[in-house]
């Protein structure tokens, strides 16, 4: 009877024991998932593109987005919207781009999940509808345009292993986004009596009702793993969808100083104002949509200056400095509670900094039998947002067109940004960091609708 008891006593130990064990097992399994399910859900405002809040126009694409000071057809409204003072009659602007996109993902828990990503996409950039006036002895200009700005596309397919004491978890994940923010700008610019001397502004709304400003996240997990201490295997599948609109607007102003004194030196200012925008997200998990959530975000100040120097009628040389408040860049819920869109981190743990961006461009006007060949070159530097310093992005580019007499004019551009190690402040406990490459194509045409004099020193091919 002892004996029995013994064993009996024993036996429930061991009960106790691996009950207690799997218990522990299941709670560390929870854990690791529960987690994997946190990574996957990206913040809402992603580095994918370019974070710059430039303009649009194969010219100033081909002269490395150095377009403050040298504005001189109809798109000049969404670089400096004084710079439509060289719009010599009604002009249509039509712009598109192709880029293809490849991202060398990089994760230090798992060498093998390393790997390119790449998108492929091609969209309408710009749409513009320019006509000069004069009115009570000045001369003014008026504008309607749509400009495509954020850039929200890309997909990610890859598989990540994760081991640790008691389990070893293989993530299968398959991440989409899709979508943009676009602007339609009301845009106003008037000229001095010195023909030289301008000033312009914008309004740019952005509203889901107009341009559809949306954007979606898709998420797709399959996790398999084995439960060492148990010898068991399990399974989990894991799908989210996170849908947003966004809804705000805000004012650009510009200044112009043409040939200033009557020297071949030309200087531009712009200034972008801070704006509070609306943006309503709507989660559905396992197909079963869960919740809708709604944020106010603080979206940052920017300003430029440009300078541009004639060397004659045929080359110009341009270099634009400009600086965006990321360090003001807030996403506040509706316990407004504030967090960094960029680093996830609350207002006060952040300590992103301002970006510089630097750009210089030239051009050359190659002439034969009343032909006009423009060539252009260009280079810019355009960090992007990132958590403490910037993270470094750099780009070359080219472009030339085609004058067509009065009728319109063609242009083209390429450009090509890259970037090493950049991202590293996103999913950090994966050890992550990625290049990238972008290779992009701009396309525009600007056509005449009428003539109407102004004397503004429109260039002289």
């Amino acid at each position: 009877m002892l004996l029995q008891n013994k064993f009996g006593l024993l036996d429930m130990k061991k009960i106790i024991y691996t009950s207690t064990l799997v218990i522990y097992i299941l709670i560390d399994i929870q854990m690791v998932y529960t987690m994997e399910q946190r990574n996957i859900d990206h913040r809402i405002f992603e580095t994918i593109s370019s974070f710059s809040m430039t303009g649009a126009g194969a010219i100033p694409a081909a002269m490395g987005d150095t377009y403050l000071a040298v504005s001189d057809d109809g798109t000049a409204v969404t670089w400096n919207p004084a710079g439509l003072i060289v719009v010599g009659q009604t002009e249509l602007a039509i712009a598109g781009v192709h880029f293809h996109r490849k991202e060398n993902l990089s994760f230090s828990i798992d060498k093998q999940a390393n790997g390119n990503q790449t998108t492929d996409q091609l969209n309408l950039r710009y749409v513009g509808l320019t006509q000069p006036a004069k009115a009570l002895g000045h001369y003014m200009w008026f504008s309607l345009f749509y400009q495509k700005m954020f850039d929200f596309n890309r997909k990610w397919n890859f598989d990540l292993m994760k081991e640790n004491n008691t389990t070893k978890l293989i993530s299968k994940c398959d991440y989409q986004s899709e979508g943009d923010i676009s602007v339609l700008g009301l845009g106003y610019t008037i000229r001095a009596k010195s023909k030289h001397f301008a000033f312009g502004m914008t309004c740019n709304i952005m509203n889901d009702d107009f341009t559809g400003n949306a954007w979606e996240q898709k998420t797709y997990q399959q996790d398999v793993g084995y439960y060492k201490d148990i010898h068991t295997d399990f399974s989990s599948k894991f799908y989210q969808v996170d849908k947003y609109s966004f809804k705000g607007f805000n004012f650009t102003f510009g200044l112009m100083c043409r040939e200033i004194y009557q020297s071949p030196l030309s200087i531009g200012l712009i200034v972008k104002t801070p704006y509070k925008a609306d943006l309503t997200k709507e989660r559905t998990i396992d197909n079963l949509k869960n919740t809708s959530s709604t944020y106010t975000i603080k979206m940052p100040a920017s300003y430029g200056i440009g300078f541009s120097y004639r060397f004659s009628d045929e080359f110009i040389c341009a270099f634009d400095i400009y600086r965006t408040q990321w360090d003001h860049f807030v996403e506040e819920n509706s316990s407004e509670v504030q967090q960094s869109p960029i680093t996830g981190k609350p207002v006060s743990q952040t300590q992103t900094k301002p970006t510089h961006q630097l750009r210089m461009g030239i051009e050359y006007n190659y002439k034969k039998n009343d032909r006009v060949i423009p060539l252009y070159l260009g280079l810019f530097y355009d960090p992007l947002p990132s958590e403490k310093n910037p993270d470094d992005c750099w780009g070359i580019t080219m472009g030339s067109g085609m004058v067509y007499s009065d009728l319109f004019t063609i242009n083209v551009a390429y450009q090509y940004r890259f970037g090493n190690n950049i991202n590293q402040s996103i999913l950090k406990h994966w050890g992550f960091s990625q290049d990238i490459d972008e290779h992009t194509v701009h396309l525009s045409m600007i056509m005449y609708l009428s003539r109407f004099t102004t004397n503004n020193n429109k260039r002289k091919y």
